[in-house]
């Protein structure tokens, strides 16, 4: 692995409106999943391929993800707080003035997965996988036959060549995982100021510079108390 990229950015702005009751009171980047938040997952999987300076943006329930994020003195944590909620792109357009990098990782604040003996790591896979002569957006995504037969995640992409662009088509066999490289020239484009990553992989899509890599680890939605409850168990299990 050459890890050039030393910048990554963390998604934890949002409500979790579909994980309540358990976020009435608790940031969902705070839930813990095998006994640990979310968050340090994250966070001790980017300090793994070298990361050195991590910023996260805030909104809903800040006050106690700062408090969380004072305790790691490991990365270089900064925290971008939003007195508005700017959505998935403009969360990290407001970010720009703060990263001197132009590639920079990007991942949701709330996912979790577990990496597989024989498999490459979930990020070094993302980052091996990377080609900024050729790729705007790299994003990870998975195979949703992995999936629980209860999780009804639809699907979001198709490869459509050896070299692993993807195409958007709803019902397809893979889903969007989460943890993503940009180029942030990508955000030239767009003037709005609140906005959907969405919109970021349409403009990639349509200029032939979105791809994907295939995770094959395992890698769980935990979107609701129920998927929260199951994907606990399974790691319980394990113990």
């Amino acid at each position: 692995m050459n890890n050039k990229i030393t910048t990554a950015v963390i998604l934890a702005a949002g409500f979790g409106k579909r994980m309540r009751p358990i976020t009435d009171d608790i940031p969902k980047p705070l839930v813990e999943v095998a006994k640990k938040p979310m968050i340090d997952w994250i966070l001790d999987a980017l300090k793994e391929i070298g990361i050195k300076d991590v910023i996260i943006n805030t909104h809903y329930l800040a006050d106690k993800i700062a408090e969380h994020l004072s305790k790691r003195t490991d990365l270089n944590i900064r925290i971008s707080h939003e007195e508005e909620i700017l959505d998935t792109g403009g969360g990290v357009k407001n970010m720009l003035g703060m990263i001197d990098d132009g590639n920079i990782i990007v991942v949701n604040g709330d996912i979790f997965w577990q990496d597989v003996e024989g498999e490459k790591k979930a990020l070094e896979l993302l980052i091996d996988s990377w080609q900024a002569e050729f790729m705007d957006i790299l994003i990870m995504i998975y195979d949703k036959q992995k999936l629980p037969s209860f999780n009804k995640l639809n699907g979001d992409y198709k490869i459509v060549d050896d070299n692993g662009r993807i195409e958007y088509l709803s019902g397809e066999r893979y889903i969007f995982a989460g943890p993503r490289i940009i180029n942030k020239k990508i955000f030239d484009a767009i003037e709005d100021r609140k906005f959907s990553f969405k919109k970021l992989f349409d403009i990639a899509e349509e200029k032939k510079r979105l791809y994907g890599c295939v995770y094959k680890g395992n890698w769980y939605h935990v979107g609701t108390p129920e998927e929260l409850e199951y994907t606990n168990n399974i790691i319980n299990k394990q113990d």
